[in-house]
This record gives structure tokens, sequence and C-alpha cells, in this order.
């Protein structure tokens, strides 16, 4: 694509990996130094205008502008690409748990493991298995709580579950399967 692009996003980071967030970057293996996807010359050098910290307000498709928190621009074609929000789960004390999407969640996590000895997940897909698994590597006394009755259940097969599920009480943490959260109240609590 030979044409200009800008780049909107309300998060203040150049664009970043998030696969390592839940995994080197939690652990302190990766610093986030290593995390952006390029280096700020790229985007330059391939005529990429990075609106960070940035939020869309609104759109006028007629007048093709888009307006968001610090000005208006227009644009020619446009993709929405809004990635994916979090479910909040509705208990008491649910504003005490952490969710892993973003390096500023990620960076809470780690702060917050720090300082606990107890970490409970709730939500035993990929994301919470790698935060339980970071947890556990830290020496964090861990507890799975899936409402499911297996782990992946949505993503994987029985005997994937099973292992994983396995593997991970083999390394001393405890999996609870079928189980519903009715309050938060641990010191460290990562929703998935």
């Amino acid at each position: 694509y030979q044409e200009s692009v800008t780049l909107i996003g309300d998060e203040p980071h150049l664009p970043y990996q998030r696969p390592p967030l839940s995994k080197e970057y939690l652990l302190g293996k990766q610093g986030a130094d290593h995390l952006p996807l390029r280096a700020p010359v790229f985007y330059e050098k391939h005529g990429i205008t990075l609106r960070t910290g940035e939020t869309v307000a609104s759109i006028d498709r007629e007048a093709h502008r888009v307006r968001t928190n610090k000005g208006e621009l227009s644009y020619g074609k446009l993709i929405l690409a809004t990635g994916a929000r979090n479910r909040v789960l509705p208990v008491p004390g649910a504003e005490r748990a952490l969710y892993l999407r973003t390096l500023d969640e990620a960076d809470a996590i780690m702060r917050r493991m720090g300082e606990a000895s107890r970490v409970a997940v709730i939500g035993g897909g990929f994301i919470g298995l790698e935060i339980a698994a970071a947890a556990r590597t830290l020496g964090k006394a861990v507890t799975i709580i899936e409402a499911l009755p297996r782990l992946m259940a949505r993503a994987v097969s029985p005997p994937l579950s099973d292992f994983f599920r396995d593997v991970h009480r083999e390394h001393g943490t405890q999996v609870l399967l079928d189980s519903i959260v009715r309050e938060i109240s641990a010191g460290a609590v990562v929703l998935e």
C-alpha cells in the first residue's frame, strides 16, 4: 500500500506484541523495550502516522471524518480494528481484579503478584493458564478457578484439557473446575 496511513490507538505505547505479556514479560525475562513490533523509524519511513493515546469519539461516514479525544482528521478509507474487551465478572469485589490485555495491565499484574503470596486466576483458558504458570514459577501459591467442567473447553479437546490440568496440578497449582466465583477478596486476582 503506497498511500499514507494513520493508526489511532488508545494506548500510549508503540504497537507491540501481546503474546509475551503473559509469558516472558510477566516473569521479568523480557523487557518492554523488546515488545514493540517495529522501531519508530519504520513508521516514519513507511508513511505511517501513529496517534497513540487517542480514542475515537465519532465517525462521520458521509464527510469521511473521524473525531477523537484530541481532534479530527479526514480519511479516504477507514478500517475499524477494535479488538476485544474483557468480560467483567458481576460479583462483589470485582473492582479488585486485574485483567491482561495490555502492557499497562501486565505491569499492574507484575506489581500485585510481587506483593502477594497467593494468586487466584479466574478462567482456565490460554491466558489464564499462562498467568498461573508464571505465578507458580515466581513461587506463588496459585488457584485456577474455572466455571466449565474442564480447562480450555472452548478451544481444545478433552484429552488436551486433561493434560494441561494434570501439568498444572503437578506443578502445585490448585485447579477448581465447575466452580462459580461469588465474591473476590484475594490479594492478587486475575480474570481471564
